[in-house]
């Protein structure tokens, strides 16, 4: 599961936020799309299952939940 050291909600400082268990990767993604919107996430995955989970925000303030 995703682990944070705040709430899951909480997104202002994305860096060094998850803290993933034995038997999971960590990773962080930056998306841009093609009208500016750029979205930072921090994520772990899994390793046995493929499936993962995190958070994530947007240049506009917006918070999400990411579950792959």
């Amino acid at each position: 599961g995703l682990y944070v050291n705040k709430e899951v909600n909480d997104v202002a400082d994305l860096k060094g936020v998850i803290f993933g268990q034995q038997g999971e990767l960590q990773g962080t993604a930056v998306l841009t799309g093609d009208k500016g919107t750029v979205l930072d996430l921090v994520y772990t995955v899994d390793s046995a299952t493929g499936h993962g989970s995190g958070v994530g925000k947007d240049n506009k303030g917006n918070e999400y939940k990411l579950l792959f």
